[in-house]
């Protein structure tokens, strides 16, 4: 399946669109996730989003989840079922398409490097995870759920981890196509 998947992104990997993708994705967290934060957290919470922390324990999770009064906490669950269903999509096809197109330029046809274009999926799979513990813990407040937290401590973790592989991989794809002066092998 992830071969067919890693074909189909190389079908898709054109330049213009790879990087349209990763300008829209830029503006999507340069601009439109800041300003649900800044909608969601109000004079209320100077907090930002659980999605953007790496690690924290869940006294902390709980800690920052208090911060949010109701009107915060309600409109976090909001964004989570809406803005952030739709980022981890976009992410995902702009780091799948970019490193395709990179890779097509810096790897030959054969490279068993070249299956590692589907590494966002990674991403995409654990970001929705995390998504659906964040909505889980906002949805039971003022419950709280301790291996609730942990799970999506763990999840969230794996997502940076693989979002980094993927930048790592894209800027390797840039290295070795610049190498080749951008042209297909």
């Amino acid at each position: 399946m992830l071969h067919a998947i890693s074909n189909r992104f190389y079908s898709w990997a054109k330049g213009w669109l790879a990087l349209t993708l990763a300008a829209l994705d830029l503006a999507f967290m340069g601009f439109i996730m800041p300003l649900a934060g800044k909608l969601a957290g109000g004079a209320a919470s100077p907090e930002p989003p659980l999605d953007l922390l790496f690690f924290s324990a869940p006294s902390e999770t709980f800690a920052r989840l208090e911060r949010y009064d109701e009107r915060a906490r309600l409109f976090y669950l909001g964004s989570e079922l809406t803005l952030d269903l739709l980022h981890p999509i976009l992410y995902t096809l702009a780091l799948g398409l970019l490193i395709s197109w990179l890779f097509q330029r810096g790897f030959a046809r054969g490279d068993k490097m070249r299956i590692l274009n589907v590494t966002p999926l990674g991403a995409w799979s654990l970001d929705l995870l995390e998504n659906l513990c964040i909505v889980a813990m906002l949805a039971l407040w003022p419950e709280r759920s301790v291996p609730l937290a942990w799970m999506l401590t763990v999840f969230r973790m794996g997502k940076w981890i693989f979002v980094s592989a993927s930048a790592a991989l894209a800027a390797m794809g840039c290295a070795l196509a610049a190498r080749n002066g951008f042209k297909p092998r």
